[in-house]
């Protein structure tokens, strides 16, 4: 028992010393004394400060789980993650909201400006059960720049460090903004300072993203896993989109309402957006979009596009597009109007079991134009409802052994050498 007593003391005054150290957050509205985790109230002010002391702290003390309670937080600085791996949560949607004051960040666009509310690097964090409302972050009369809300990306000084397992759930994202910029709710992805970008999984789910120039815009490597899944996409500029990408991607059981958003009335808006653009396309992309509902409420919006401007094309690429639903459109569109289905430069793909319930000029569009390299080809376009009003299938100049599947009851324009089966 003699030998233990001095192991039992130093262990004593350690933690004494660890929790001396953390009241140098304000104890009032920090609480470090539950096992493992941090709760913070809201103090009616700035609480920017608060939280970070807390993260830096947790991060210090080994605690994985920082609770926000119940209440409105008020931020006017970014909160850095860097180094922290656990759950930053609230009560839930209702009872727990992340607000930023007005006109708080200069979002100059510079390498080396905060431009974003939450930034995680060198670690990972599950976003959950909270309300983020961001109105008009940047400052009025700074040059047209961009921010963030969750920024997940390997940082400066530590870019090796590039591996994150991140995800948000049950979270609502929404932008209120006057001040021209470009706004993004969730980005994982790159960092222009470090050369490799971002390795492991994004999952978001059952969350809802409001008024952004992009809801969920993905930029992962070496076959990261992005899962998109039971949430809500309103009036987003892109309510998803993927760009130069070498990833697995499922996007699943979602509403997606095109409408732009307030700042940006004359923009089109997309559904999906998948893209690239360089020498070589990325080895491997697969991409599951199923069983989602989209609703048209503009006259030129993009439910889905996928386009790839590589000056090679990759024959890694996976596309299926299946059981999803088309429904909305305005009256009289015509050839102004966008495809609900539009592929350039990807070839074999998967579309079939989806309903078109819209107006639309076409439901699906496949590129390939006279004088144009880039095609869309050998892709199965089988057992789709067509029940709008018009619509179809074009399949443009040069695509060729695309097979369109009988019994779908549709228009199909064949300007191709492709296969149609009555």
């Amino acid at each position: 028992m003699l030998r233990v007593l001095p192991f039992v003391c130093i262990l004593f005054l350690i933690q004494a010393a660890q929790i001396a150290n953390a009241q140098e957050c304000d104890a009032a509205y920090v609480d470090f004394s539950s096992e493992g985790e941090v709760k913070i109230e809201p103090t009616s002010m700035e609480d920017a400060e608060n939280i970070q002391c807390a993260v830096d702290e947790a991060i210090r003390l080994g605690k994985t789980k920082i609770s926000l309670q119940k209440g409105e937080f008020l931020l006017g600085a970014s909160i850095s993650f860097v180094g922290f791996t656990g759950e930053f949560s609230g009560v839930s949607k209702a009872n727990t909201t992340v607000k930023t004051i007005p006109n708080s960040w200069e979002c100059r666009n510079d390498l080396d400006t905060q431009e974003q509310l939450f930034r995680v690097a060198n670690g990972s964090v599950q976003f959950a059960t909270m309300s983020v409302v961001a109105d008009d972050p940047c400052i009025e009369g700074t040059s047209f720049g961009t921010w963030k809300a969750i920024d997940i990306s390997p940082i400066y000084l530590f870019c090796d460090k590039r591996v994150s397992f991140s995800s948000v759930d049950r979270v609502t994202l929404k932008l209120n903004a006057t001040v021209s910029g470009r706004y993004t709710a969730i980005h994982a992805g790159n960092n222009r300072r470090c050369e490799d970008g971002l390795l492991g999984t994004l999952k978001v789910n059952r969350s809802t993203i409001q008024g952004w120039d992009y809801g969920v815009n993905t930029e992962m490597l070496s076959g990261a896993q992005v899962d998109v899944n039971y949430s809500d996409f309103i009036a987003n500029i892109y309510a998803v989109r993927i760009y130069n990408a070498n990833q697995l991607t499922s996007i699943q059981r979602n509403q997606i309402y095109l409408n732009a958003p307030d700042h940006k009335p004359g923009e089109r808006p997309h559904g999906i957006g998948f893209f690239g653009e360089g020498d070589d396309a990325p080895r491997q992309n697969v991409l599951s979009i199923a069983n989602n509902r989209f609703y048209d409420e503009v006259r030129t919006g993009h439910e889905l596009r996928l386009s790839y401007e590589y000056a090679k094309k990759s024959a890694g690429i996976s596309v299926s597009i299946v059981g999803n639903r088309f429904e909305g459109g305005e009256e009289g569109l015509d050839t102004d109007g966008m495809p609900n289905i539009s592929i350039n430069n990807i070839d074999a793909g998967f579309i079939a079991k989806n309903t078109f319930l819209e107006n639309a000029y076409m439901n699906i569009l496949l590129w390939g134009r006279a004088g144009d390299d880039e095609t869309a080809d050998s892709w199965a376009i089988v057992d789709n409802n067509y029940a709008g009003p018009n619509g179809g299938i074009s399949l443009e100049e040069l695509t060729k052994n695309n097979i369109v599947g009988p019994g779908q009851s549709f228009p199909v324009y064949n300007d191709g050498d492709n296969f149609v089966l009555e």
